[in-house]
């Protein structure tokens, strides 16, 4: 019975410290925390990766406490691991599903124009070589240089192309994570959320034999 009242003594002071350091939370206008949230929402450029009009908000976000940011940065903040596999099923797919519309554009196109430009090559590979085996058994030698200069321009095109086709490749690799680093950097500077903080939580001790609690310590950043 004893034990009974020590436990209920330290979970009283364990919630009593709590609510202490969460009242910020409690007490802070909700008010704050929605025009925030729906700034969020609507005033990312996915263009400059910016968020624009940061003076609307700004008395709302010294109104929210750290818990409250945290849950902001959490619920706003990207991994561009998801979007990078979408990329590579299909280039610009992943950058157009995360809000990258530039990113999304540029990967579509230089792939579009990529293929183009290997399959464009290779026609006029292929049409100047038949052209030029046929100008083998004229007289015109103007015919057979005009097959030659064909074949030549064909294959820089198709170089130009495979070279851009890498380029897109890398570029639907790096372009998620870059989008999501601005977007997590301009989250973190945008909510002040890059400072750490300490705080006690209860934690009941694992041994069967015992029964007690202990206070750990943890660290938010």
């Amino acid at each position: 019975m004893k034990k009974l009242f020590i436990v209920l003594g330290m979970l009283l002071c364990a919630g009593a410290l709590f609510c202490s350091e969460n009242s910020a939370m409690f007490n802070s206008d909700a008010g704050s925390y929605s025009r925030v949230s729906y700034y969020l929402d609507n005033n990312f450029s996915s263009l400059s990766l910016k968020f624009k009009n940061i003076n609307q908000v700004a008395a709302d976000i010294d109104n929210l406490s750290f818990d409250q940011k945290a849950d902001l940065y959490e619920e706003y903040s990207k991994s561009g691991a998801l979007y990078f596999g979408l990329n590579m099923l299909f280039p610009g797919l992943g950058s157009f599903i995360q809000g990258d519309t530039f990113g999304g554009v540029l990967c579509l196109g230089e792939y579009i124009l990529g293929n183009g430009m290997v399959i464009g090559g290779i026609i006029g590979i292929a049409e100047g070589t038949a052209a030029a085996i046929n100008y083998t058994y004229s007289s015109s030698a103007k015919y057979e240089s005009d097959a030659a200069s064909k074949i030549g321009g064909s294959v820089c095109v198709l170089l130009v192309g495979g070279v851009l086709l890498i380029v897109d490749f890398v570029t639907c690799i790096v372009r998620p994570f870059t989008f999501s680093r601005n977007i997590n950097n301009g989250l973190q500077n945008l909510l002040n959320a890059d400072y750490v903080r300490l705080s006690f939580v209860p934690a009941i001790t694992p041994n069967p034999d015992e029964l007690g609690m202990t206070m750990g310590l943890t660290v938010k950043f």
